[in-house]
């Protein structure tokens, strides 16, 4: 959802217009050299008005930061996969985990 919406926002500012055809024609003119940019990637419609969206596929590192794992020219990350189960990740390391302890009315994993 979140890449329609960043692309319906920049398709009324680039048509800077609520009219059907202003949007149609603002939305037919993206293509490969002027593409809609979003968190997911770019987006741009084929001669047939088909997206053509190239999807990045994310992983977080053991630092807890996302990284790109695909398509493979833009990865940062090798991809982990089969992911281990919960059981076999080391789950300190970004939160606690284990058994809980309760403290102020707060209830803690360790």
């Amino acid at each position: 959802a979140t890449a329609q919406v960043s692309l319906a926002v920049q398709a009324l500012q680039r048509s800077q217009s609520l009219l059907t055809e202003d949007l149609v024609k603002v939305l037919s003119d993206a293509n490969v050299s002027n593409p809609f940019y979003t968190l997911y990637g770019d987006i741009f419609f084929t001669d047939i008005g088909q997206a053509d969206l190239k999807v990045l596929g994310t992983q977080y590192d053991l630092e807890g930061k996302l990284q790109v794992v695909a398509p493979l020219e833009k990865a940062d990350l090798a991809l982990v996969y089969p992911m281990p189960t919960w059981a076999n990740r080391d789950c300190v390391k970004l939160s606690p985990c284990g058994q809980s302890e309760r403290t102020n009315n707060v209830t803690r994993r360790s």
